[in-house]
């Protein structure tokens, strides 16, 4: 078309364009996407389906198909479909995403209101298979991957999805409903371990779906994770600018992360692609940035020889420009990996989702076109550094037991002939147990990684916050990572979760727990994730749930961001090892993320095994 007379200022125009021209391509091709799933099924209706129930179904599911998404659903089915296709496109087709950020019980309430409660054209028992059914949809979408994906999310579909459910409304009252009780009982009836469930907690929660959350894990799902939405929704206005009703709209972006998606929200690409593995930049602190155990290569900045150091501060300082090296290169490289995403990875049809896409040609991989940012990085083993940090400052500063040369000497050996010296670093106090000094030192750790990471800036203008969390990182790391002095060897599992104490190291009980992970400052970071393991003898019918309740309501006093549970005792867990083939249903929750147990390595299940089993 003509716009006018050719000038400078017309050249921004032709990208805009281009952008316009495939958005507007991209919609009638998913239309016609979708036609083609009903025309196939009235085919086989018509022609192969002999059961007259199956023929009714599948001739609904065309009529279905032929509607969504081209048109507005007005069904709970319809709603449901046309989300599928729409994330199926978004998310697979169109580009590889991570996780499945929504609120299901808000975003589908309305249809599910209608159907069931008011109208009663569908069954609740219906409504419960169909989400079933989608959940079941979503766990089969398994990618292609990397070695490093499968092992980082072993028995996980690789791509975390993690639906949202429970918290506030944009009036800040709880939005609990019936929707939210029956999600929660189509994931205890397929018993799959993704998509995962999230649940927003605050005190005004309704403890009905309270009780559906308990029973969930109860029967051993690993799931809903837990967040503190106080703390949650401070992070979200107060280090990324949302207002107070967009802050109350958000939703896991992934596994952890919370993020924005009403009003100026919606991120175009998820974070984090980049992980920051702060084991090795402590590592490399003893060798002045030399990495010994693995790539026999210069990794890290020279900081310094550690027998030089005369104080534990001076040691301090050299890990904290190891960090700050650390957090320097992985932002830049994310940086950089947005800007590429942006100009050869571009998303037409997602960006028809997003009205400010529309509104100024840009696509939803660019940074720019975000009003808020969303940007994190994945910092690992923290609470490894914490134990560390404190053996080494009791044991060779203060205490002035050993020397650091004899420090290096039992690292590079691997502990092998130091067993004794082991010993008096794995018997020094750790996290976990409320413990005045070795909290103190977590809550600087972790403020020192926070402000190191937040020296950062983003493509589009937004600070980058660190997001503690581990994945499988716990067991796969293992074998890269070199001995520290909390007693840990080359190849033994890290510490689980993102504040989590060491597997058998909490032995004070699990307020004890709640009392040391509470001194860290969680609005300081995205979001931390503990891991806590829970007596499922003990946690049985009313009495269970009331004493968890309680455990909650401390959990939420005490301002810690995270929560998620295991309940299922090591009667059940080595059984499962000696008879895999019985326990094929059997879940347990590894980090950010549920997976059938016997699908793990044997390392990993040891490593659920050995987690304290706390009784309330």
């Amino acid at each position: 078309l003509s716009t006018g007379p050719s000038t400078p200022d017309t050249m921004p125009l032709h990208d805009k364009l281009d952008q316009w021209r495939a958005m507007v391509l991209t919609m009638p091709a998913v239309v016609r996407w979708a036609e083609r799933y009903s025309r196939l099924a009235r085919i086989i209706a018509e022609n192969f389906e002999t059961d007259p129930v199956r023929r009714t179904e599948l001739l609904r599911v065309s009529d279905i198909c032929a509607k969504v998404p081209a048109k507005p659903a007005q069904r709970f089915h319809e709603a449901l479909q046309s989300e599928f296709f729409v994330g199926l496109v978004a998310r697979w087709i169109e580009r590889f995403h991570f996780g499945w950020p929504e609120r299901e019980d808000v975003l589908f309430w309305p249809y599910y209101k209608k159907d069931v409660l008011e109208d009663k054209t569908l069954t609740r028992q219906g409504a419960i298979d169909l989400l079933a059914e989608k959940h079941l949809r979503i766990y089969e979408l398994s990618p292609a991957a990397p070695r490093m994906f499968r092992a980082a999310f072993q028995g996980s579909p690789l791509f975390v999805p993690v639906i949202t459910i429970g918290g506030v409304d944009g009036d800040g009252k709880d939005a609990c409903n019936d929707l939210t009780d029956a999600i929660l009982e189509a994931c205890r009836l397929i018993r799959v371990g993704e998509p995962s469930l999230m649940f927003r907690y605050h005190p005004g929660a309704r403890v009905r779906s309270l009780r559906g959350c308990f029973e969930t894990l109860r029967q051993g799902l690993g799931y809903p994770s837990f967040q503190h939405e106080g703390v949650s929704l401070d992070t979200l206005m107060h280090n990324y600018g949302a207002t107070l009703e967009e802050a109350r709209s958000y939703a896991n972006v992934v596994c952890m992360s919370p993020g924005v998606v009403k009003g100026r929200g919606g991120q175009g690409v998820r974070y984090s692609a980049g992980t920051a593995g702060n084991y090795k930049s402590f590592e490399l602190t003893f060798y002045d940035g030399f990495d010994y155990s693995v790539s026999k290569l210069q990794l890290g900045p020279h900081t310094g020889e550690p027998t030089a150091f005369k104080t534990f501060d001076d040691f301090y300082e050299a890990w904290r420009m190891q960090v700050r090296a650390l957090y320097e290169n992985v932002c830049r490289q994310r940086t950089k990996g947005r800007y590429m995403e942006a100009k050869y990875f571009q998303q037409p049809f997602g960006s028809c989702l997003f009205e400010r896409c529309i509104d100024s040609g840009m696509d939803m991989t660019d940074a720019r076109c975000e009003p808020l940012s969303n940007a994190w990085i994945t910092s690992v083993s923290l609470t490894d550094m914490v134990d560390s940090m404190y053996a080494l400052k009791k044991l060779v500063y203060d205490d002035e037991k050993y020397t650091m040369e004899q420090m290096l000497q039992a690292m590079r050996a691997n502990w092998i002939g130091y067993a004794e010296m082991r010993q008096d670093f794995l018997n020094v106090p750790k996290f976990g147990n409320d413990i005045g000094e070795v909290d103190e030192m977590a809550a600087r750790v972790f403020r020192t990684v926070a402000e190191e990471c937040g020296r950062n800036i983003e493509w589009g203008g937004g600070r980058f916050m660190t997001l503690p969390e581990h994945a499988s990182g716990w067991n796969v790391a293992g074998p890269i990572i070199g001995a520290l002095p909390n007693g840990r060897r080359l190849g033994d599992n890290l510490y689980d979760g993102g504040v989590s104490p060491g597997a058998g190291f909490d032995k004070r009980g699990p307020t004890a727990v709640l009392r040391s992970v509470s001194k860290i400052d969680g609005r300081k970071m995205k979001q931390i994730l503990l891991n806590q393991r829970l007596s499922a003898s003990q946690l049985t019918g009313e009495k269970g749930f009331q004493l968890w309740l309680n455990y909650m309501k401390t959990w939420y006093d005490l301002g810690i961001p995270h929560v998620q549970f295991n309940m299922v005792d090591n009667e059940t867990l080595r059984a499962a090892q000696r008879e895999p083939e019985k326990y094929q249903e059997l879940i347990v929750r590894v980090a950010g993320y549920s997976a059938h147990f016997v699908e793990l390595n044997a390392l990993k299940q040891e490593g659920i095994i050995e987690r304290t089993v706390q009784e309330i």
